[in-house]
C-alpha cells in the first residue's frame, strides 16, 4: 500500500501478490524456487484452503487498482511536492508521532496528496500486520522556509475541497489562518458549506485525498520544475538559444 502512494512506478516481484516465497515446495531446481511458476490454484476460488490467500491477492489488486482512476492520473504523472511531517496522535491521544505526506500535481493540474502512517509496523513476521488507528488535527500544507521561501502551496486556495480516495463522502477542505495553510476535514451540506468540522483519522496504511477542481498550477522549488504541459516558452530566449547554436 505504501508503494501504491509513492513517486514511481510501484513493482511487485512474482508471487509476491500470493504471498508466494518461492520454496513451497523442495526441489534441487533453483529456478522453481526462483518463482517462475506462479499457483493459479491459490487464487481460482475453488479451494477454500485457499480462501486466505484469494483474499490477499485481491486486496493487492484493488490497492493497485487505485492508480488506474482518471481522478488520480497526477500518481502517475504529477510533479512531487514534498509536505511537512505531519504530527499524528493515536486516538486515546496516549502516543505521538510523525508522518511523511506527499502532494503531487498533474498535468491537468489535478492534485493528489497522500499520508502514510507507519504506526504499527513492526519486525515481527510470525503476525498479520494491523496498522495502527491515528488521528490529526489538521494536515499542514505551509512549510516556508530558507530551502522553501515560496511555499508549496500557491496552486491550493483556501476552499478548495478534497476527497478521500476510499470514501468520496469523506471530504476535506484547505484552509487558512495568519498566512499558514492547512487542510482540516469537514463535513458539507448540499450548498457546500461547513456544517462540522473533526479530525483526520487514517485507520489504514495510508490516506489519499484528490481534487476535482483543477487549482492554479504549482511551483516545485525543491526541484525547479512544474508540469510540462504549463510551462511557459519565451521566444526571445529561444531566438538567443539558436543563434548561439548557429554561431
Amino acid at each position: 500500500e505504501v508503494l501504491s502512494v509513492m513517486p514511481g512506478v510501484p513493482t511487485l516481484y512474482s508471487g509476491d501478490d500470493m504471498g508466494a516465497t518461492g520454496y513451497e515446495s523442495t526441489t534441487k531446481n533453483m529456478y522453481l524456487q526462483n518463482r517462475s511458476y506462479t499457483r493459479q490454484e491459490w487464487i481460482s476460488g475453488k479451494n477454500e484452503k485457499y480462501d486466505f490467500i484469494k483474499k490477499h491477492y485481491d486486496k493487492i489488486n484493488n490497492i493497485m487498482k487505485m492508480r488506474s482512476r482518471p481522478e488520480l492520473s497526477a500518481m502517475n504523472d504529477g510533479a512531487p511536492f514534498m509536505l511537512p511531517l505531519q504530527y499524528a496522535k493515536t486516538l486515546d491521544n496516549s502516543r505521538g508521532m510523525t508522518m511523511s505526506a506527499i502532494l503531487r500535481q498533474g498535468t491537468d493540474g489535478s492534485v493528489v496528496i497522500s499520508l502514510i502512517n507507519t504506526a504499527g509496523v513492526n519486525q515481527k513476521f510470525d503476525g498479520e500486520y494491523k496498522p495502527t488507528p491515528m488521528k490529526l488535527e489538521r494536515i499542514e500544507i505551509s512549510d516556508t522556509n530558507d530551502f522553501n521561501p515560496r511555499g508549496l502551496t500557491r496552486g491550493l486556495t483556501s476552499d478548495t475541497i478534497l476527497y478521500n480516495a476510499k470514501n468520496e463522502k469523506d471530504t476535506y477542505m484547505v484552509k487558512e489562518y495568519q498566512g499558514k495553510h492547512f487542510i482540516k476535514r469537514v463535513e458539507l451540506n448540499e450548498k457546500g458549506e461547513i456544517t462540522k468540522e473533526m479530525d483526520t483519522v487514517i485507520d489504514g496504511t495510508t490516506l489519499t485525498l484528490h481534487s476535482k477542481r483543477k487549482p492554479k498550477v504549482l511551483f516545485n522549488n525543491q526541484y525547479h520544475t512544474g508540469p510540462i504541459k504549463h510551462r511557459k516558452i519565451n521566444p526571445e530566449e529561444i531566438s538567443q538559444n539558436l543563434v548561439y547554436l548557429n554561431a
